[in-house]
């Protein structure tokens, strides 16, 4: 097998003999691969592929090694992994697959060095708490429910990022302030970022930004009315978020707004310049305060959901739809 270049193995999880693997592989694939690390006299320079998803790889070799030709690792599901290895020699790497990885807690700074590196998946990687600088030619870095407490200014100034996802990242404390370059558009998730208080500055292109249960959460951007393409904005679960930031300019795209179980007092004068809103939910809002000329209404409090909600085809959207639950008898 001197000259074999693709090995497939299935069902090779209970291997447990001695293994030689030839040093003319170019393609592995070994799903559930049984053993800690590959073996030490296995010589991976002329490797392009690494597929080892669910293995029990602790650490993957434990010499320095030549990867020259490495194109693309997938050790997704490896619980036990522990680290990544230096991966300075493998210039040509383009897919690193880490989603999964419980137990590791450490990604090599010379990640920033692999500039043609376009895609990093480290969901779910719970133990990972720091992420060093990334390499500008990053397209796609997906963060979800990754133990990350902040997030570099190279990947916030990036303008190569096109899918970014820092969703359901628990211990998220902050934002870069630096000016934000993402060309991320569509969808901007930001949900069950539980820790996350506050941050300056947004992809400019979103459509949809989502801070679900963002629950320590106490301001938005000053300048959020700067997002003039998005559409939705959902802060369902802000239980600290108490004030709502002036609209300085119309925002004609934002059609729906939920606010329901926030801590918002009152919301701004400017709350008209939202010329194209459609539907306001207020469920939950025990401190809101109706201003008359914002709310349209004189009561003291509002309870309940108010509902701006979409008219026949017209010039102007108009209030047609409006409830409110009871306050109660005063006590």
């Amino acid at each position: 097998m001197s000259n074999l270049r693709l090995l497939i193995v299935d069902g090779g999880y209970k291997f447990n003999a001695s293994l030689d693997l030839p040093d003319s592989l170019r393609y592995l694939y070994w799903p559930r691969y049984p053993m800690k690390s590959l073996p030490s006299n296995f010589c991976l320079e002329n490797l392009v592929e690494l597929h080892m998803p669910n293995s029990k790889v602790k650490k993957l070799w434990k010499e320095d090694q030549r990867l020259v030709n490495l194109k693309v690792i997938d050790l997704s599901r490896s619980t036990n992994l522990t680290e990544v290895p230096s991966l300075s020699g493998s210039l040509k790497i383009v897919t690193i697959n880490l989603c999964g990885c419980e137990s590791l807690v450490a990604i090599h700074g010379c990640f920033q060095h692999l500039d043609k590196l376009t895609r990093l998946d480290l969901r779910d990687s719970i133990s990972l708490n720091y992420l060093p600088k990334m390499p500008g030619n990053i397209k796609h870095l997906d963060l979800e429910g990754s133990g990350i407490k902040e997030l570099p200014e190279s990947v916030w100034s990036n303008e190569n990022i096109s899918y970014l996802n820092i969703g359901y990242c628990h211990y998220l404390e902050k934002l870069p302030s630096n000016s934000c370059k993402l060309k991320v558009s569509g969808s901007f998730d930001l949900y069950d970022c539980i820790s996350l208080r506050e941050f300056s500055e947004l992809p400019r292109d979103i459509t949809k930004l989502s801070l679900v249960r963002c629950s320590s959460l106490v301001s938005l951007p000053i300048n959020i009315w700067k997002l003039k393409y998005l559409k939705e904005l959902n802060l369902v679960g802000c239980s600290e978020l108490e004030h709502f930031p002036e609209i300085l300019e119309p925002m004609k795209h934002l059609v729906s707004l939920r606010l329901e179980g926030t801590a918002v007092q009152k919301l701004p004068s400017s709350f008209g310049n939202l010329i194209g809103l459609q539907t306001l939910d207020l469920s939950g809002c025990k401190h809101l305060k109706a201003e008359s000329g914002v709310l349209g209404t004189e009561s003291s409090k509002v309870k309940g959901r108010l509902f701006w909600e979409k008219p026949p085809p017209c010039d102007d959207p108009v209030l047609i739809g409006l409830r409110l639950n009871s306050p109660g008898p005063e006590k």
